[in-house]
């Protein structure tokens, strides 16, 4: 717990009201406080203050003049440290401390590795599918169900003849359609999200186009932004609205009337292609990097200068205590 000592003169203007302050500030937040007055004591004691009053809160120093207001800043600041009494505790905060440097620093790298490992392991499971690991490779499509619809005719395909089987919707000519592939003519959704593949068609990679698109640009702007010293700027909201968020809106909606019957005859009927959303999800992802990116540094440089300064007084109190140890 952070000592509070206050040295002082009966000299001092005030001296009895300014002891008094402290005392039921100390009380508040709970901290021992010793006034010691060095008239007549300072050779006795070998106390070399110069200047009176002198406050020391813990590892912080408060010089006259100083006011009230200025003693419950540092006496706040010390009671919300850390107990450093033990030297188990110590290292621990230490530890924590240079933890939260290092990822307020490293924070966009950090975002693109997880981001690489999630996208990585869409697909495994198609590569596993090929090396006749069946049940692992569905317990990874199971787990990616969670983040994605997992459509066969929206996803990519490894190891067949196709990377895609879109639906004929579709219009795209000189490839097997999802419904030539699969014989599902009748478009059973549930069907078409838990189909895999086979050796002929190759095996479906665990996200969609449009996810494996708007995670991989996320990634990408991630590093970039890592790569450019997190100095890029932040875009307008607006501009994220238009670009990022009103074309995958209008691509991604305009599909629903397409899987499923009862619409008006005279209400578009269409579905997407490959290209469309992978530059739609493109978009998405990269803009939204973009705009996050920027936001995120201001709160990490603030987080920053805060884990910092909490380095700087675990290091003065530490170089306090030793100097305590040896005399």
């Amino acid at each position: 717990m952070a000592r509070v000592i206050l040295y002082y003169s009966k000299k001092d203007f005030e001296f009895e009201k300014l002891v008094k302050g402290i005392a039921d500030i100390c009380q508040r937040y709970e901290l021992s406080f010793s006034p010691i007055e060095i008239d007549g004591i300072k050779d006795k004691e070998n106390i070399t203050i110069k200047t009176t009053p002198n406050l020391i809160v813990g590892p912080y120093n408060l010089k006259y003049p100083f006011t009230l207001q200025d003693t419950e800043i540092a006496i706040s600041a010390a009671a919300k440290r850390p107990d450093l009494s033990r030297k188990s505790s110590t290292e621990t905060t230490k530890i924590k401390n240079s933890i939260g440097i290092f990822l307020s620093k490293f924070y966009p790298s950090i975002i693109a590795l997880l981001l690489t490992i999630f996208i990585g392991g869409s697909f495994l499971a198609p590569i596993l599918m090929e090396k006749g690991k069946v049940k692992a490779a569905d317990a990874i499509y199971h787990i990616y169900r969670i983040f994605c619809h997992q459509l066969a005719f929206r996803s990519f395909f490894i190891y067949g003849e196709q990377t895609v089987y879109p639906r004929e919707l579709a219009h795209i000519a000189n490839v097997t359609t999802y419904e030539q592939e699969f014989n599902d003519s009748i478009l059973d959704i549930d069907f078409a999200r838990k189909e895999v593949g086979n050796r002929d068609a190759g095996y479906k990679i665990a996200l969609c186009e449009r996810d494996l698109a708007i995670y991989s640009s996320l990634a990408l702007l991630a590093i970039l932004f890592q790569l450019s010293g997190r100095k890029i700027k932040p875009i307008r909201g607006y501009i994220w609205f238009i670009f990022a968020l009103i074309p995958i809106g209008i691509d991604g909606f305009s599909q629903i009337p397409g899987l499923s019957s009862g619409w008006p005859t005279w209400f578009p009927i269409r579905e997407s292609t490959p290209f469309l959303r992978i530059l739609t999800g493109s978009l998405f992802g990269g803009m939204t990097g973009w705009y996050m990116f920027p936001l995120m540094e201001e709160s990490m440089r603030d987080t920053n200068q805060q884990l910092v300064t909490q380095r700087e007084i675990i290091n003065a109190t530490l170089m306090e205590k030793k100097r305590n140890e040896k005399s």
